[in-house]
């Protein structure tokens, strides 16, 4: 009834017609409705959250101006040697002394993406964390950009959003504004 009713509204709304009347007994589920997105929006990559983050973006272009630069990073975690040994399903000793006998197999490395997610999540947190404090040269705790600029100048202001590619694998799009 609720979803009905918001659809009239807004079809109202685009024809610059009258709005209905609300029906009787629609307050408990706008209110429900409301708490269903309010905890969608911190869920990772959810339309939602998507939504807030458009927000946060138009805010920052009003503050800031156009955004100067668009980048997309797709960190490979699936498959990733660096996750097999997040995960614990490779050792310190196969990383130092790399020969391509002691490389271990893409399977194997797949297998240990799939098994640990949480070695997936780590991996591209940390992906995601150098490009923004090498690359961008910007300090993420203070949220100031760092004296010595980055690889695109002195980056005002930067915004990145979340999203997953069809195998399962997160990209992160930032839009900066660079001051040189």
């Amino acid at each position: 009834m609720l979803l009905g009713y918001e659809s009239a509204r807004r079809s109202a709304a685009r024809r610059n017609g009258s709005v209905p009347p609300e029906p009787p007994g629609i307050d408990n589920a706008r209110v429900l409705m409301r708490r269903m997105r309010a905890a969608a929006a911190h869920v990772w990559a959810s339309n939602e959250e998507r939504a807030t983050w458009r927000c946060c973006a138009f805010a920052m272009q009003s503050r800031t101006g156009n955004p100067a630069v668009f980048i997309t990073i797709s960190p490979k975690d699936n498959g990733a040697v660096a996750v097999s040994y997040l995960a614990g399903e490779l050792g310190i000793d196969r990383l130092v002394n790399v020969t391509v006998d002691s490389m271990p197999s893409t399977a194997h490395c797949f297998t240990a993406s799939s098994v640990d997610s949480v070695a997936a999540a780590r991996y591209f947190d940390r992906v995601v964390a150098a490009f923004v404090e090498t690359i961008l040269a910007f300090d993420r705790i203070s949220g100031r950009p760092r004296h010595r600029g980055g690889v695109f100048g002195h980056v005002r202001a930067y915004i990145a959003g979340v999203e997953t590619q069809g195998d399962g694998v997160y990209t992160c799009t930032y839009s900066s504004d660079c001051m040189s």
